[in-house]
């Protein structure tokens, strides 16, 4: 499969992971995408059965990162309040956004928000 149909292709599986900061606000949110090739060779977690009869999803892998990065960034032309007792704040917080090859060969991705933990 060449790297640009990779991106076409809906026979893949999403992992989605959210982390809280330590004051219990979330903090970041990672989506991991494995294809099926991957599941059934690298992970070995599907036989040739399921891996012949994966089903499809109906996104694309880059339509699934496309609406990560719509969702985590929804809202951040939007001021937060991020007010306490003793100050009072409005701020735009931008998320800090990854993406990682993790495996090219298997199609396995990462892609992650990451937001300032903010202390009250």
């Amino acid at each position: 499969m060449k790297a640009l149909e990779m991106w076409e292709d809906k026979k893949f599986a999403a992992f989605i992971e959210e982390k809280k900061g330590s004051t219990g606000v979330f903090l970041s949110k990672q989506m991991r995408v494995v294809s099926d090739f991957a599941l059934q060779y690298a992970f070995k977690t599907i036989g040739e059965k399921e891996y012949k009869s994966f089903p499809e999803q109906k996104v694309t892998m880059a339509e699934a990162f496309w609406s990560f990065l719509q969702e985590e960034t929804k809202g951040c032309d939007t001021p937060k309040d991020v007010s306490s007792k003793k100050t009072m704040m409005l701020i735009l917080i931008p998320p800090s956004i990854g993406i990682m090859v993790e495996n090219s060969y298997y199609h396995i991705y990462r892609i992650w928000s990451r937001w300032p933990e903010i202390l009250p």
